[in-house]
């Protein structure tokens, strides 16, 4: 126990923790601070659609509409009552939009609202007050209007069949709802939960309910609006998915295109190469001569390495892409980047997040790739009569098949699965155009393999794909990339790019930020590799440790969405930087 009057003692790691903990504070407070009007607006606008759908239920409304028999002859006011519940579904499905602060879905849902508010005016019933909910939704989104600033763009495939799932579950809870309602005085038969589902989705697809008898107007109304919702229901997932699709199939691949050529022109990074693999989007400067690519996971965009284009335009690109993202209320991170002072001129934080291994291959070849343990292991295949062979590009369709079989049985060992974000895919037409080298047993049969990787960095060689059958020889793997190493020093190669050791480093250091040390933990919850097991491996090979970063906007808070996404995307679930090999090699 202290005396009286000694000073109480704090440790440095409990002020650390404190203040990272207000700054965590301080920064969720800035998120609700800066969405609360957008989430205001948008709840708003699906409470008045809610409404709209509601009061066509439970409220036979009657009265005068003397106003619009005028106006509209020929009957065609009593699409009124249809119409009202048709616009309270869009409001509904436009709210989800106005969430993500999309301009389109601004200007269409302050438009419904206006027509919602102007049909109950002047409808000439005693239930005006219904206009309050698309009066209130049409004001706020007037006076928000700047808050809507995200441009009309497709959206992914995922989030498409979303949106389709919540238009579709929609209609579903009208129609059923409605039934359980309705059925004794508009149909003269009790309902029950499950019977309300089936009747609902039969209406929604049209195959109707023919054994249902009507006896008010309003019931047969009841059972059009039904189907004409479903078919709004229907357009509306179908343009859901179309939109995504349709970039996909035309878009995208001219983008990448493009992209290709500039790092073609521009390219200087063992990055780089995967930067025109499937699932990658792409953020071009007005010239279209740089760009950025990035994937979106958790409402973080992830762009691998740096923008790629010519060096005047890097940091211009860079910002753009920034107001880019902040439009679409996307954080960014970039992974892996060199331009370092750039983005902290751009108010990006720096993290560490692993060490990069790159191998000097004239010293390799001439020290480490000689020790003890590569002789040992190198005469010990050879004697036993293994084989090491290189193949150059292009690929015969007999070793693509070879290597198929390793792969699909490397798939089948323990948590090892594809990435697909910072490395590539297994693909025929992929693997035929890159070197494959293998090792082959005795009876010719290949157990392993790696495929050489393309880098722009002048005088660097990297790989991506390293696989083996189980139950391979000990050591198989280090003979297969000694044996690689040797060959490309040979073709004139300086350095050899064996990847990031993920976390190598990472919050182990005396006065470490206390977020080093929370992102390794959030990354060992969900990695699948034993970061340290890779270290090792990769220290036999004597490389060069380079520190790699994250560069990522906003606090504490959103390093914790940052860790996430990055996360997630490592798992596989929707894009793979060279060399996070699967596993750790034999």
């Amino acid at each position: 126990m202290g005396t009286a009057g000694s000073p109480v003692q704090i440790s440095p790691g409990a002020t650390e923790s404190s203040r990272e903990t207000n700054s965590r504070l301080r920064s969720l407070r800035s998120t609700i601070k800066e969405n609360w009007p957008v989430w205001l607006v948008a709840g708003t606008t699906f409470l008045s659609g809610t409404l709209s759908i509601l009061q066509m239920v439970f409220a036979r409304l009657q009265g005068s509409t003397r106003f619009f028999t005028y106006v509209l002859p020929f009957g065609l006011h009593n699409w009124g009552r249809s119409l009202t519940l048709l616009f309270g579904f869009v409001l509904i499905y436009l709210s989800l939009n106005l969430f993500e602060r999309r301009r389109v879905a601004w200007y269409l849902a302050t438009g419904v609202s206006a027509v919602l508010v102007i049909s109950h005016i002047l409808s000439g019933r005693d239930v005006w007050y219904l206009a309050a909910a698309p009066a209130l939704a049409f004001v706020l989104l007037i006076t928000s209007r700047r808050l809507f600033t995200v441009r009309s763009e497709p959206t992914s495939i995922r989030r498409g069949v979303g949106l389709m799932i919540t238009s579709l579950l929609i209609a579903l809870v009208y129609g059923t709802v409605a039934f359980l309602s309705l059925g004794n005085r508009e149909f003269g038969q009790h309902f029950s939960v499950g019977d309300s589902i089936v009747r609902t989705l039969r209406q929604i697809v049209l195959l109707g309910n023919s054994d249902l008898v009507t006896h008010t107007a309003y019931a047969r109304w009841f059972l059009e609006s039904l189907s004409a919702f479903g078919v709004v229901a229907w357009a509306l997932a179908a343009y859901s998915l179309f939109r995504p699709v349709s970039f996909r199939l035309q878009l995208l691949p001219q983008e990448r295109a493009l992209a290709q050529a500039v790092l073609e022109r521009h390219g200087r990074s063992s990055y780089d190469f995967f930067k025109v693999w499937p699932a990658k989007s792409y953020f071009f400067s007005e010239s279209k001569r740089s760009f950025v690519a990035y994937a979106t996971f958790r409402g973080v965009a992830l762009s691998l390495g740096d923008p790629s284009g010519p060096e005047d335009e890097l940091e211009g690109v860079t910002s753009s892409f920034l107001r880019h993202c902040f439009n679409n209320g996307w954080t960014v991170c970039f992974l892996f980047p060199d331009l370092l002072p750039m983005y902290r001129r751009l108010g990006l934080s720096l993290l560490k997040i692993g060490e990069e291994a790159v191998v000097d291959l004239e010293r390799f070849s001439s020290e480490a790739g000689r020790k003890k343990y590569f002789r040992y292991h190198q005469h010990r295949f050879e004697r036993d009569g293994y084989k090491f062979v290189r193949y150059k590009a292009p690929q015969t369709d007999s070793l693509l098949d070879e290597v198929e079989k390793v792969s699909q049985r490397w798939l089948t060992l323990p948590n090892h699965h594809e990435i697909g974000f910072v490395e590539g895919r297994f693909d025929r037409e992929y693997l035929r155009k890159t070197t494959v080298c293998v090792v082959r047993d005795q009876s010719g049969q290949v157990i392993g393999f790696l495929n050489e990787a393309l880098s722009y960095r002048t005088g660097e060689a990297s790989f991506d794909l390293l696989r083996h059958i189980p139950d391979v020889p000990n050591a198989t793997m280090d003979y297969l990339m000694q044996q690689t190493l040797f060959a490309l020093q040979g073709e004139g190669y300086r350095w050899f790019n064996m990847g990031i050791a993920p976390f190598a480093g990472l919050g182990n250091k005396p006065g470490a930020p206390l977020t080093e040390k929370m992102l390794s933990v959030l990354f060992r919850v969900n990695w699948f590799v034993s970061n340290q097991g890779l270290r090792n491996y990769k220290v036999k090979f004597e490389p060069v440790w380079q520190d790699r970063f994250v560069a990522y906007q906003g606090g504490p808070f959103a390093l914790v969405r940052v860790a996430l996404a990055i996360s997630k995307a490592m798992d596989g679930q929707r894009d793979s930087a060279p060399g996070f090999p699967e596993l750790v090699p034999k």
